[in-house]
Formats: C-alpha cells, structure tokens, sequence
C-alpha cells in the first residue's frame, strides 16, 4: 500500500534535499532523516576522505563517554553506506533515543517496526515512537499514527496525524485525509480536542523543523 511503500526500510538509498527548510535532511532507509548541519558534513567527509578508522574511533571514544552527538553520528553511519552493520546502528543509536534524541527515537521506531538490525517488534516501535512524538518531532507522530492505525486505535492515530498537520509537517496529510474518512463525526471531534491537548504538552517552539 501507499503507507507502507512511503514508510519501508531498506529500499531507498539517502539522499540530501537541498529544498528542505531545515539545515540538511536526507533519506534513510526510505525514511526522511533530518539532522543538524554539522552531522551531514561529518558523514559526507566520512566517506570522502581515508579518515575513516581513527573518526570513528574517537567517536566511539566519546560515546562510551555518554556524548549524545557522538552516539547519533555513529548511529546515522552504521545505518547505511560502506559502513552499513543494522545491528552497530540500533545499538547507538538505542544509546542515543535513550537520552531522548528525537532523531534516534524515530530511528528505532522504524527499525522495530520492519526488523532492521532486530526482530520486528511492533510494541516496540510504538514505544519509540511514542517517545519521539512527545518530543515534539513529526515524522515519529507518522510511524505511531501507523503503529495505532494497525491496532485499530483510528481516533488516536488520526490525533497524532493532526497534531503532525498543525506543526507543519506535509508528509501527514494523505494519510490524515484517509484516516479521517473511517471515523464518524464524534470521532472526528475527540480526535481533534486530543490533538489541541498533546499540543500543549509538547516542548516549547516544537515543530516541523525543531527536533534534532
């Protein structure tokens, strides 16, 4: 289906979209990946450059350390490339989403959800999902919206789609317009008044662009 072809890990290599408002973004896994500038340099000179063994050293050195950055950028370069080990990727980036990384949330929320680098793991994904959605990021209020939507929880999914909408996020709008056609008019209003709440639960300034 159009959902799970949008959503699916390991068909579509990442590439950077020049066009995003945010400082650099690119596809993971099928997924748009979002990350603050300094990331997307450090993992271009990554596999530009013969640095590669003593970075990730340091790197590794520093995340041992509890340095979150550092956790991330080897979450993002065991994710995919000439580095490319599924299980290295959830392990840091699992590091990371635990320090509450919206990124590496949204990053295990899919890797349970298809099995990368794990067994698949629906309760799982929910759970980072969840974690990353209230943290304001939007593409986690996607994969839960996704993850509720096959629990047949339709006015919790819708409400995460809608929330999603009103921080800007475009990629919820197909997916809330058909969410929206199976619920009843009721349903359609508790969805909404939710979606008002969790607002303004989220952190301050939470948006399309904020999470990092």
């Amino acid at each position: 289906g159009r959902a799970s072809s949008s959503l699916a890990l390991g068909t579509t290599p990442y590439f950077f979209d020049n066009q995003s408002p945010y400082p650099c973004r690119f596809k993971l896994m099928g997924n748009l990946v979002r990350l603050p500038l300094v990331f997307a340099f450090v993992f271009l000179c990554l596999n530009t450059s013969g640095l590669w063994g003593k970075r990730i050293t340091d790197l590794k050195k520093k995340a041992l350390e509890g340095d979150v950055d550092s956790q991330l950028q080897l979450g993002f370069i065991y994710s995919k490339g000439p580095r490319e080990d599924g299980k290295e990727a959830l392990y840091w980036m699992t590091m990371a989403a635990r320090k509450g990384m919206p990124s590496a949330c949204r990053y295990l929320g899919f890797a349970y959800l298809e099995g990368r680098g794990t067994a698949q793991n629906k309760n799982l994904a929910k759970k980072w999902f969840g974690m990353g959605s209230r943290k304001g990021d939007t593409l986690s209020m996607i994969g839960l919206a996704e993850c509720l939507s096959k629990q047949e929880e339709r006015i919790e999914s819708a409400t995460w789609l809608l929330l999603a909408k009103d921080l800007g996020e475009p990629r919820s709008l197909w997916r809330l317009e058909q969410s929206m056609t199976r619920l009843n008019a009721m349903e359609k209003t508790k969805a909404k008044e939710e979606a008002i709440k969790l607002k303004t639960s989220l952190p301050t300034g939470s948006s399309r662009q904020a999470p990092k």
